[in-house]
């Protein structure tokens, strides 16, 4: 489940790859940030992908990235946006034929290499893709199935096909369910995070060198269920920090203290606006968007009205309140 909030980009970027998902005009979308400050936002309609990137002013209009073959559809209501070993962007759908598509930009955002398949697990996925990057800085694909596992798939630039075979990650005890949210902790290794389907959020990070190179699922047990997924960010201070609306229909939160305890601050309530149920999940301005140290959290109502609530550290809680 993807979150469900209205998001702009200002017109000048850092260089810095980034994809976060959010809506525009009702539809879900997710907005990638190239190596070379190309931003382009995407969007699922009528079974298609359509892009628009963003000018010096503001942005062009929405554009089809071509069909998929054979009259597959687009079957996952979010794109997946990573950046390859070139540096440009690249994008990942799941198919009305339950397997993974993907599409790069060539010279700029305005130009694609066309579809073709990545295959899928043996068992049929049950959500929609999601992307990081790992620690040889290649793209590494993540999906859950039908069983509540979860599967990976990574880019192997220069090694014959150039992507690893769908391998399992196994999962925790009571299955998971809902979408993986990708991050990277204090180490620079991706870490990954879902909802059993107990309702409680686990992770799992990567271990390079170590056995079978991630640690294994273990609980992050908080004080109330998600409704939806888990989103994860990195804070002012470059720590992940995680995010849910509850099943009390106000957010929560708890971010990594590397090296402190058991390395995580344990779940706080951030609450909600006054008289509002929240629905859907919570939206994050993604680090390379990030202004004087401060980053906003953005969540919306049944109705599609949007509240922020905005880091303001060294300030009494340390958020702003919503607004």
């Amino acid at each position: 489940m993807a979150g469900v909030i209205a998001f702009a980009q200002p017109a000048t970027q850092p260089a810095t790859a980034t994809a976060t998902t959010g809506t525009d005009g009702g539809l879900t979308a997710t907005y990638g940030l190239s190596a070379f400050n190309e931003v382009a936002e995407f969007v699922v309609v009528g079974g298609q992908v359509q892009e628009r990137a963003q000018n010096a002013t503001d942005w062009n209009p929405f554009r089809a990235v071509g069909v998929l073959p054979s009259g597959v559809t687009v079957r996952s209501s979010t794109v997946a946006v990573g950046t390859n070993n070139l540096g440009n962007l690249e994008i990942y759908v799941v198919g009305s034929d339950r397997n993974v598509w993907h599409n790069y930009s060539t010279r700029s955002v305005a130009d694609w290499g066309g579809w073709s398949s990545l295959s899928a697990p043996a068992v049929p996925i049950g959500g929609a893709v999601s992307a990081g990057s790992n620690n040889f800085g290649n793209q590494e694909l993540y999906v859950r199935t039908n069983d509540g596992q979860v599967f990976h798939k990574f880019a192997t630039p220069g090694q014959g096909a150039g992507w690893s075979n769908w391998d399992p990650m196994g999962r925790p005890q009571p299955g998971v369910r809902g979408d993986v949210s990708v991050g990277k902790n204090d180490r620079g290794n991706q870490e990954l995070y879902i909802v059993g389907a107990n309702g409680v959020p686990y992770h799992n990070f990567a271990t390079p060198g170590r056995g079978s190179g991630w640690n294994g699922w273990d609980p992050l047990d908080a004080p109330v269920p998600p409704n939806g997924d888990v989103t994860s960010a990195l804070n002012f201070v470059s720590n992940q920090e995680l995010y849910f609306v509850g099943s009390d229909a106000k957010v929560w939160h708890n971010f990594a203290t590397p090296g402190v305890g058991s390395g995580w601050a344990g779940w706080s309530v951030l609450g909600s606006p006054v008289g509002v149920t929240l629905v859907g999940d919570v939206f994050v301005q993604p680090t390379a968007f990030i202004v004087l140290g401060q980053q906003w959290i953005r969540v919306n109502d049944a109705s599609g009205h949007i509240y922020e609530d905005t880091q303001t550290p060294n300030q009494g809680s340390g958020w702003s309140g919503w607004s």
